[in-house]
């Protein structure tokens, strides 16, 4: 993730999360959740899309991040 800064503070309800490309990526898919790996807030398919605004973000609270990354037929992630 390179936006917004891991351990910052959003002070937006909505916020654009961007990434850097990977290599060999055929699609990413992007899950922002209250709990680790959870997408209880946002969790959609980016296709090759390496920006995303996600809305309704709960204010005072922590936001866990995870990218899944595809190359071929398997899929990573990164929190």
């Amino acid at each position: 993730m390179t936006s917004p800064v891991a351990g910052s503070t959003i002070s937006s309800p909505s916020t654009t999360f961007s990434w850097s490309a990977a290599t060999g990526a055929d699609e990413y898919f992007l899950y922002v959740g209250t709990s680790r790996g959870s997408n209880n807030i946002y969790g959609r398919s980016q296709g090759l899309n390496r920006s995303v605004t996600v809305s309704n973000l709960p204010a005072g609270r922590t936001v866990y991040v995870r990218l899944w990354t595809r190359d071929n037929s398997t899929w990573r992630y990164i929190d």
